[in-house]
């Protein structure tokens, strides 16, 4: 669904370069946990709701780009940019493309250019700040690389002097940042609170940072110490106080104090969400309560290689995005998508050529043409 978004968001970007309409016809709206369609489809791409606004494509008398909607459908930022991300701690990323250099800012609710746009690249806020990168170069298809990252405030005041290669946003008081092609974690003052040492670092969740070392993941606490020993093949990120781990090619799950609560056997896995996880088990795509016991077995048997190609979302809301009818030799157009509930029973009648994850009660929909 994003491979799709992206071909049409640049198709749309060449014709508005162009000073011409989309030829693209509106086939995006929202939907709400009945599967009622609440907001009309209007949009060429549309985006999940946050803090109450949701991004999305027009092309018409309103706007030609990316502007934000409120949940009645009203069109609250003018339709105006290139790219567009979700709203965090009041403030979104924004970008007008090439006709400013591709740089990135900042937008506030009301529109307003709170951080005019200057970055190669930008992190949403977090903790109070956004991990943004400066002085990089420009490349093909209007990317920026190789500049240096730091850290800026609301006000855009660079808070954090870019000198990092790479940063990860702030969370639990300490961001990852890479120096010299090693990763630590600073503070917000940039101080190194745990030394670069490490080939990669996540940010903190539930009081634990996963770090690569020696080509395996494990965790650390705010003191640096390592206190579950590197063995998974992916970073372990800990969601409801469950990591996904993956040994010797097998998905299993650990707490938080490094035990193995679930062992490795499956395929696939994903985090947790809502108290269940997504896993391929004998390649059947199924979901998982904390204990391992299968609460929803096959989802979508029709499907084939559902598990390898990862066309289902976790839960959200009560609900999960699943993909019930693929055909790769005619591409993503045939695609179908329903929404199931926790029983595995589909929720409503209604699919959808794409559906994304609920947030704040709405989803963002792609529906069939009759």
């Amino acid at each position: 669904m994003k491979e799709v978004g992206l071909v049409l968001a640049l198709s749309l970007v060449a014709l508005s370069a162009a000073g011409q309409r989309s030829v693209f016809t509106p086939e995006w709206g929202y939907i709400d946990r009945s599967g009622n369609l609440v907001i009309e489809v209007q949009f060429h791409l549309a985006r999940r709701f946050s803090e109450g606004l949701a991004a999305v494509w027009v092309d018409d008398e309103r706007g030609s780009g990316f502007g934000y909607i409120d949940k009645t459908g009203k069109i609250i930022v003018r339709p105006q940019f290139i790219r567009a991300k979700e709203f965090s701690e009041g403030l979104a990323e924004v970008s007008f493309g090439d006709s400013r250099g591709g740089l990135w800012g900042y937008v506030d609710r009301t529109g307003k250019m709170a951080i005019t746009p200057r970055f190669d690249n930008t992190f949403p806020f977090s903790e109070g700040l956004a991990g943004v990168a400066v002085g990089g170069v420009a490349v093909r298809g209007g990317a920026r690389i190789r500049g240096k990252w730091g850290f800026v405030d609301k006000t855009g005041t660079m808070v954090v002097e870019p000198i990092y290669d790479f940063v990860w946003p702030f969370s639990e008081g300490l961001a990852p940042a890479q120096f010299h092609g090693k990763f630590g974690y600073i503070d917000k003052k940039g101080q190194w609170v745990i030394e670069p040492q490490f080939g990669e670092s996540w940010p903190f969740t539930e009081g634990l940072g996963s770090v690569l070392l020696d080509g395996k993941w494990g965790c650390v606490n705010k003191k640096g110490e390592m206190v579950i020993k590197p063995q998974s093949e992916r970073p372990v990120v800990f969601v409801e106080g469950l990591a996904a781990v993956l040994i010797d090619g097998k998905w299993g799950y650990m707490d938080t104090t490094g035990s193995m609560v679930i062992k490795p056997h499956f395929a696939q896995a994903q985090n947790f969400s809502e108290g269940l996880a997504n896993v391929t088990i004998n390649g059947k795509r199924c979901f998982i309560d904390r204990t391992g016991r299968t609460v929803i077995d096959n989802l979508v048997p029709s499907v084939p290689n559902l598990g390898k190609h990862g066309l289902v979302t976790g839960f959200s809301q009560g609900l999960v995005a699943v993909c019930i009818e693929l055909d790769f030799l005619v591409g993503m157009k045939e695609t179908r998508w329903a929404y199931f509930d926790k029983t595995g029973k589909q929720a409503f009648p209604t699919d959808f050529r794409a559906a994304g994850d609920f947030s704040e009660g709405l989803a963002a929909v792609k529906v069939i043409k009759k």
